[in-house]
């Protein structure tokens, strides 16, 4: 019996309503047409007679919908060519048997490689399936998913014989391969690769079977929402089957297959063509995201370009002379002749037509400065030459045959690769695309020419047999398809029109919706052409067995009542949670906010709502027993957003953000994770690496952007970037992003949360919380441009007005010339209302802008961003004088025992210019003085936070340098310098005794750091923030050194290495930094 709609109609949902789902898009036409009760996936009943005007316009419209739901073709045409799954079982599939190959699965992707509860994304979890979650390790989803990895399988092992691999694999020096200039990027060169023919591929060494044995192990398969970012949560921009990550899972790459697509296919009720067509595009969907990562992990072995930076992914190969194409889609094209878009049914990942696609395939082709992916390639103002392609309908019955074992083991070992692509199409559908254009066309049909069926000879051998068998199998279904769609042509009174050759629809006629009868269809003669071999192979060794030649007519389908009023969908309204289910959702309430904490939720966290129920479930089941279902989660949801307090959560992007409101309670929350002192074996080490995780926490300021996405009415949306991150995964991307491999997770995580809390936190099991303000990156661009204004008439070691540097560091939250759009929803700002953020900033982010030091109980701002000359241009600022008194000056107050070893560029520049009586020789430019330390120099050399470092003489080095200077009247020269024209020493180019050296021979950098040196925490950790006494304007402090080699602009892109700046400690940092606590 029908199910009752529920719209309030009174009319029962459809059959294919009740499988397929309701069509719920909003728009008008749709609403109209399907009424709140129809799929629109039911074919249209037949013409009739008695119809009124009004049925004959409904009845347009949803054809018109059809039209878009199957790519353009009307649905008796796919009917016709067998190609439409909804009516599959009734046209033609419904005494197929189970059809399934028995071959092992790939190493490459065994169930061991396929990701599992305990190892998954802690930041996102699996989906939740009707027994537990999605994973491999799950026995239902295992079951389903074998197929797929079988036929896979089959792909892999055979790809020795189809020469796209090998031109993909092939050596970087491959004569098959070229290098392009891009017309984009002058930095960028594009690669180029063709096939070679059969006789080259059979020639070379290569061995594409151990290629793909060595990616065992390095990557991660998964599922997740195709309507999510496939590793962090949150809604995407577009909507994907199966996504390459090159480091997306913990350690390795990840390649994430849509869950949508394995929910469909571990449906009970689907029937075998339905089944037959998930799984021949599943196993399709995960090759061709396996060729995304055969081409990332064998990039340096098969791709000639070279870059620095080891880590650096080049823009993918373009195939053959394609001038816009993906990687992926090239595969794809000349091999399976398939496009990657998948028609779907009302319920998600259910296929109603699969699609064939001539090569190649038109990209996306912007021509802008905003599009510049991986389609295009032509330079921006040129437009491509008229660029069009062909698609066609995959038939269900061809599908098939690639999962019987004989496909396998007897076609495709005789006839080659070639078998995979399908045959000539009956009827294609003409596309142009063009720079900002679609212009589509009708269909056509096709007079195909079929070659007569192969006879067999006495001698042939079993193998060749059936191999013979599937080859006139192949024929037959395309004079079948031919008779079938002819037959619907002609009973629907389509006409060619003689300018273009297309074919025209009938004008003010209704096409028949009867399915095609077959062989026995009117008019179609049985001829000695259309025999056939019928059936599937029964086994090794035996003869295909026959299907019945003839099939039934299926009924028309009833007639659907006409609409007489214009319907619009219910709107979606707040329902009241009944007294049970309020107190449930009570109950939650309190858990939530009992493990506030350990949930990482004491902050504006932003996470997807499924991945925070998975760990309060398991935080509720470890501490008292109890079961949090999704019921009782959804029922809790519901009620924040009525209270708006605690979370808000929105079910279209499935996200949920931590509000500040509703956390008061009379029981304390759990206390905050506490985390061990890691070992770094030795405070360089341990510098170093802070200097690593504080350039990678930029670049994540970088990205911390809003990600568009859609609704169900098609409106666009921005959302929050997700706080969450998985531990292991961030410290993989931190490990590739910054080339280093001797840093692990946990050393990781105590960097960032005791040493960079202002902008990491804690977060859930396994996870940290990146916790800035959500304008950091537009903070250090502000400051960048600032430092830069300022740094030629201010001293490296000058006090700044302290508001000035607490209002640019501020910014942080304001978002300066940021677009109302891209403002957070839930912005991060309760930071703000810790009145000392902005100095820990200063200590954990900006030591190389700004150092916080005491002087007579005070603090003051010093100015410490170094952007230094060149030598050759310091020379040309510097006169011969300068240059000689400079460099008398520095000798003497390195002899002197009396002057400070450490002093800042403002100070030792005011003490020079005080000591020179002859204003000429005075210095007035900070940056010139500043620059003239970074000459290499026996008396001095520039610490790490920018101040002048000058070492200590021995006795002898005092006694001759006073020496000397006596000998030379108090002067700089002496007869072991190249004296100038004027007879002034060249001091760039002195002796190697003493004063300043060869280039090369004093290592820069200054003094190593000693162990011991630092302040010690009660716990023995060491306090950065409290470096050793020095002279000068108090506490001084060894900081980050900036670059001597010029640098200019983008200093937050450009950070080199060296140790965090840390005068100022903010409250009990070394003791509890690594709890990240950031209350509200």
């Amino acid at each position: 019996m029908a199910a009752k709609n529920q719209t309030g109609l009174g009319l029962p949902l459809t059959k294919f309503a009740q499988k397929y789902g309701v069509y719920k898009q909003r728009s008008k036409v749709a609403q109209e047409i399907l009424q709140g009760y129809k799929s629109g996936h039911t074919p249209v009943s037949p013409s009739r007679a008695d119809e009124s005007l009004g049925r004959k316009r409904w009845k347009d419209e949803i054809k018109k919908h059809q039209l878009k739901t199957t790519g353009g073709f009307p649905i008796e045409w796919a009917r016709a060519l067998r190609a439409y799954v909804p009516t599959a079982s009734t046209d033609f599939a419904s005494d197929w048997e189970k059809a399934e190959l028995h071959n092992p699965i790939h190493p490459l992707f065994e169930q061991s490689e396929w990701e599992t509860l305990d190892g998954c994304l802690m930041n996102f979890p699996p989906p939740l399936f009707s027994n537990g979650f999605m994973v491999a390790e799950n026995e239902i989803v295992w079951e389903a998913l074998k197929p797929v990895l079988q036929l896979t399988t089959q792909y892999l092992l055979n790809a020795h014989l189809w020469p796209w691999w090998d031109a993909l694999l092939s050596e970087a020096n491959s004569d098959n391969k070229i290098i392009e200039q891009s017309p984009h990027v002058s930095s960028e060169q594009n690669l180029f690769f063709w096939m070679r023919t059969p006789e080259e591929v059979s020639k070379q060494a290569l061995q594409v079977k151990e290629l793909f044995m060595e990616m065992k192990g390095h990557w991660l398969f998964h599922f997740r929402s195709m309507f999510s970012n496939s590793t962090r949560g949150g809604p995407t921009s577009i909507e994907w089957t199966g996504v390459t990550t090159m480091y997306g899972g913990p350690g390795k790459g990840s390649i994430c297959i849509g869950s949508e697509l394995m929910e469909a296919l571990v449906r009970t009720d689907l029937t075998e063509a339905e089944r037959v067509m998930m799984v021949t595009f599943g196993a399709r969907n995960l090759a061709h995201e396996i060729a995304h990562a055969a081409a990332v992990h064998h990039h340096k072995r098969c791709d000639p370009r070279r870059s620095a930076k080891s880590a650096t992914l080049f823009r993918e190969a373009y195939f053959q002379d394609e001038a816009l194409n993906e990687l992926g889609h090239s595969m794809e094209q000349n091999v399976f002749k398939a496009n990657d878009s998948l028609q779907m049914t009302n319920t998600q990942g259910l296929a109603l037509v699969v699609h064939s696609v001539d090569f190649p395939f038109p990209g996306i082709h912007g021509g802008d400065d905003t599009d510049k992916g991986h389609c295009q390639y032509l330079p921006k103002g040129i437009d491509k030459e008229p660029h069009s392609h062909f698609i066609s309908l995959v038939p269900i019955e061809r599908m098939r045959m690639l999962l019987f074992p004989d496909f396998w083991d007897h076609y495709i070992y005789r006839f080659g690769g070639d078998v995979l692509t399908p045959d000539a199409p009956q009827a294609q559908r003409f596309i142009t695309c063009n720079s900002g254009t679609k212009d589509d066309y009708l269909p056509e049909y096709r007079d195909v020419f079929i070659e007569p069926n192969f006879s067999p000879t006495p001698d042939m051998s079993h193998g060749d047999i059936i191999a013979l068998e599937f080859a006139n199998r192949r024929r037959n279904m395309q004079r079948e398809a031919r008779d079938r769609l002819e037959e619907v042509l002609g009973a629907s009174g389509y006409t060619r029109d003689p300018d273009t050759g297309l074919l025209k629809p009938p004008s003010g006629e209704e096409p028949s919706e009867q399915a095609p009868s077959g062989t026995e269809a009117p008019g179609v003669p049985q001829a000695q052409e259309t025999e056939q071999i019928q059936g599937e192979p029964q086994g090794q060794g035996q003869p295909p067995a026959p299907l019945p030649q003839v099939q039934e007519v299926p009924a028309p389908p009833e007639r659907a009542p006409t609409p007489e009023h214009t319907y619009m969908l219910p709107d979606d309204r707040f329902k009241l949670l009944t007294k049970e289910e309020g107190e449930s959702a009570l109950e939650i309430r309190d858990y939530v906010r009992y493990f506030r904490n350990r949930l990482g939720l004491h902050c504006i966290a932003t996470c997807s709502e499924d991945a925070l129920w998975f760990h309060l479930a398991h935080l509720v089941d470890t501490h008292y027993g109890e079961v949090v279902t999704r019921e009782d989660w959804g029922y809790f949801l519901r009620a924040c957003n009525a209270a708006e307090m605690l979370l808000s959560y929105n079910p279209e992007s499935t996200l949920v953000y931590a509000l500040r409101t509703g956390w008061e309670s009379d029981a304390p929350p759990l206390p905050f994770e506490v985390y061990p002192q890691e070992d770094f074996g030795s405070q360089e080490n341990l510098q170093r690496a802070l200097d690593l995780v504080r350039k990678y926490t930029f670049r994540c300021a970088h990205l911390d952007f809003k990600e568009k996405w859609y609704d169900s009415r098609n409106n666009e949306h921005l959302c929050d970037e997700v706080t969450w991150r998985d531990l292991r995964q961030l410290t993989y991307d931190f490990s590739i992003d910054r080339e280093v491999n001797d840093i692990d997770p946990e050393h990781f995580r105590y960097i960032c949360l005791t040493y960079l809390s202002t902008c990491w936190t804690t977060g859930p099991k396994g996870c940290i919380q990146y916790n800035a303000p959500h304008f950091l990156y537009n903070m250090l661009h502000q400051l960048d441009q600032y430092a830069i204004g300022i740094c030629e008439t201010t001293d490296v070691g000058a006090v700044i007005p302290t508001n000035t540097a607490r209002d640019i560091i501020n910014t942080a939250f304001e978002g300066i010339d940021v677009p109302p759009e891209l403002r957070p929803e839930h912005p991060r700002h309760f930071l703000r209302e810790n009145e000392n953020w902005w100095k820990q900033v200063i200590i954990e982010l900006l030591p190389e802008y700004f150092s916080i030091v005491m002087h007579e109980g005070k603090e003051f701002i010093l100015f410490t961003f170094a952007r230094m000359f060149e030598r050759e241009r310091l020379l040309d600022l510097m006169t011969e004088a300068q240059t000689v008194a400079l460099y008398a000056f520095t000798e003497k107050y390195w002899i002197d025992p009396g002057a400070r070893r450490e002093i800042w560029p403002a100070e030792l520049r005011e003490i020079y210019n005080e000591a020179q009586q002859d204003r000429r020789l005075r210095i007035y430019q900070p940056r010139v003085f500043f620059s003239s330390f970074l000459l290499p120099s026996n008396y001095c050399h520039v610490l790490k936070d920018n101040r002048i470092g000058f070492y200590t003489p021995t006795r002898e080095q005092r006694e001759a340098a006073n020496a000397r200077a006596k000998n030379a009247g108090g002067g700089a020269q002496g007869g072991a310098y190249s004296q100038g024209p004027s007879g002034i020493p060249i001091l760039t180019q002195p002796n190697n005794q003493e004063g300043w050296v060869q280039e090369g021979q004093q290592q820069q950098g200054g003094a190593q750091l000693q162990e011991g040196a630092y302040a010690q925490g009660p716990s023995g950790i060491p306090i950065l923030t409290q470096p050793p006494d020095q002279g000068g304007w108090g506490q001084g402090v060894q900081q980050q050194q900036q670059g001597n080699e010029g640098q200019q602009g983008n200093q937050w892109q450009q950070r080199n290495e060296g140790q965090q700046g840390n005068q100022w400690q903010q409250g009990n940092q070394g003791e509890q930094g690594n709890q990240g606590q950031q209350g509200m």
